[in-house]
């Protein structure tokens, strides 16, 4: 005879109900300071999150820090292959961007994404409450791809424990990889990244023999689906009073459009890479997006009313 009977037959001291079997088992659990092992399916989920330290950007013009970056990281539990990518802020557009740049990077879709509750991702819709919520524009960069969002639970830092790791390994083979190197530029940030990133997933062996790169193309990549043809493009629309030097302001950035609509408000589509400014339903210019450094120009000469370049474009 097995099972729960069993128990009670063959004890000849104490006899417990189940509940009371599991609320004992439970407080010699938490006394002893034990936990399962948690096993991560392969291709399941990818877990994501900022990393905590900032990396400064300098202003080559002026020797000051012209931004300090924060870096995403994203990671395959189960084969730990690792991204990372440096953004100007945590803002919906950036982790949108970043997001889309991991799935390219590991080329494969995941079941689920959990998030370790960055703001930028999730809030609270009632203060006093620890529930979550999804912010709209996240949830629908995960319609498109058809991933489910699973922000970690709060209070419970052991669903957080492979972000966690992933972390400390952005620390000390990214971060502390590039302790004391100077910065002039994100792009060129983000190339030295790139570079890291490949050498950790390419070369770097596990204990079990195997890079993360191996790892993940024998037990996960089977398993997963293809990206989309086209990446998610989050489109923003904005309107913007064209100024007396014939340009318009979006994010802290300078665009110019033909000087006869100096004064009138126009609409601009604005996309990671793009910036679409229209009268009405009518393009009248298109830039590719500034990004980095605050106070830019991007100006085409035949706006100007003599068609010549007054204003450098960066």
């Amino acid at each position: 005879m097995g099972g729960l009977s069993g128990y009670c037959l063959q004890s000849e001291e104490s006899k417990y109900q189940y509940s009371q079997f599991c609320q004992h088992l439970r407080e010699y659990v938490n006394a002893a300071g034990l936990s399962a092992v948690i096993e991560h399916e392969p291709g399941q989920e990818l877990y994501v999150d900022w990393a905590g330290d900032k990396i400064p950007v300098i202003d080559q013009a002026t020797g000051l820090v012209g931004l300090k970056a924060s870096l995403f990281v994203a990671v395959y539990p189960h084969s730990g292959l690792l991204f990372a990518h440096a953004a100007a802020n945590e803002k919906m557009p950036s982790w949108i961007d970043c997001h889309v740049q991991a799935l390219n990077y590991l080329g494969k879709v995941p079941g689920i994404i959990e998030s370790d509750n960055a703001s930028t991702a999730t809030y609270r819709p009632v203060r006093a409450k620890p529930a979550r919520r999804i912010y709209g524009r996240y949830a629908d960069l995960a319609s498109y791809y058809d991933i489910l969002i699973v922000p970690a639970r709060p209070s419970k830092p052991k669903d957080e424990a492979s972000v966690e790791r992933a972390l400390q390994t952005a620390y000390s083979l990214i971060l502390g990889y590039f302790d004391g190197v100077v910065f002039y530029s994100l792009d060129v940030l983000n190339e030295a990244i790139a570079e890291r990133i490949a050498d950790i997933n390419d070369n770097l062996i596990r204990p079990d023999g195997l890079t993360r790169r191996e790892l993940f193309s024998a037990d996960e990549a089977p398993l997963m689906r293809e990206l989309p043809h086209l990446a998610f493009t989050e489109v923003t629309w904005k309107h913007a009073k064209v100024d007396r030097n014939w340009h318009i302001t979006c994010d802290y950035q300078y665009y110019s459009v033909p000087f006869k609509l100096i004064g009138k408000t126009l609409r601009v589509r604005l996309t990671k890479d793009l910036v679409s400014i229209f009268d009405g339903d009518l393009l009248v210019a298109e830039h590719s997006r500034l990004t980095g450094f605050r106070y830019r120009y991007s100006t085409d000469p035949a706006h100007n009313p003599d068609g010549i370049l007054l204003v450098s474009k960066s």
